[in-house]
């Protein structure tokens, strides 16, 4: 009876690691397509010369000190680095430009593929529709080793073009701070080139990654579609072209290579570190199991 319910207890936990695994790489597989950029560094590249270490707490974390003037000239064009980045991320056939100020303008967000209107003359405006994001996030940054920056190296940060690119202003907010564990664009054709800013900006910072942030950067770089993307600042992604969007889901794109990220390795070594970076497929590959282990049970039961 002994042996019965050692070998039931063995197969259980066989068949739960089986079904752990599975979930993890399922739930954070993803479609790449294709990037188009030429010329300078190859991002694959720059990826093994950033450092992986852990992050820091965000204990000591204030936004404010990054920005203590919020959007400034930074480079002297006469206009805020705000105010150059709508210009700059908008149709120019489509632009009403007043000084500095957008006062209409027409992009294809590059993260939703949405259409977006800038017009300060609508009856209903209350705000420009678009954000500025900071690809590589200020939150981020401060995780990765811009905690002990001083004040001009946090400024130069926050206000650096080659990190900064205008998109629709709901998606910047669900993206808040995370890392490109956690956060990949909708518009799966923008994943290499975003990947690649991401590693330019870090490596010019000399910011880190950890590790789960470095496995799914060099899934993604490593791919074949991916492999040439030259790393390039945030404007590579502007001027996207509504034909070229691809939000579409899962592993059946009928023009799309599934691509499943390397976060196995690190979520056995790791489970409760992965889990902390990996919340939502922590809690799918949890549940998993658990139903796993009932189904084990019950073929013990059977054979009972």
């Amino acid at each position: 009876m002994t042996s019965t319910n050692h070998a039931g207890h063995v197969m259980g936990m066989n068949i739960s690691k089986t079904l752990a695994a599975t979930a993890v790489i399922a739930a954070t597989s993803f479609i790449a397509a294709p990037a188009h950029a030429t010329g300078g560094d190859l991002a694959i590249d720059l990826l093994d010369d950033i450092t992986i270490a852990e992050e820091q707490g965000m204990d000591t974390y204030d936004r404010d000190s990054w920005a203590p003037s919020g959007w400034v000239d930074a480079d002297g064009t006469g206009c805020t680095t705000q105010e150059d980045i709508l210009i700059r991320d908008t149709e120019p056939e489509s632009q009403v430009i007043d000084d500095c100020s957008l006062t209409f303008g027409t992009a294809v967000d590059p993260y939703s593929g949405e259409f977006v209107e800038h017009d300060r003359d609508a009856a209903d405006f209350n705000r420009t529709p678009f954000d500025i994001d900071h690809i590589v996030p200020v939150g981020e940054a401060h995780r990765s080793g811009g905690a002990d920056w001083d004040a001009d190296t946090k400024q130069a940060f926050y206000q650096d073009k080659e990190n900064l690119l205008a998109v629709i202003a709901s998606e910047n907010q669900s993206k808040s701070d995370a890392d490109v564990n956690n956060y990949l664009p909708p518009n799966q054709a923008l994943y290499c080139d975003y990947v690649a800013t991401n590693v330019l900006v870090k490596h010019k910072y000399d910011l880190t990654m950890d590790q789960a942030e470095h496995d799914v950067a060099a899934s993604v770089l490593s791919d074949e579609e991916c492999a040439d993307t030259i790393a390039q600042p945030a404007v590579a992604m502007s001027a996207v072209d509504a034909d070229a969007v691809d939000t579409s889901q899962g592993a059946d794109s009928a023009d799309a290579d599934s691509i499943a990220l390397t976060d196995y390795e690190a979520a056995m070594d790791d489970p409760m570190g992965w889990a902390q970076d990996n919340p939502v497929p922590a809690i799918g590959a949890v549940a998993v199991v658990i139903i796993g282990i009932f189904v084990a049970r019950g073929v013990k039961s059977k054979k009972s």
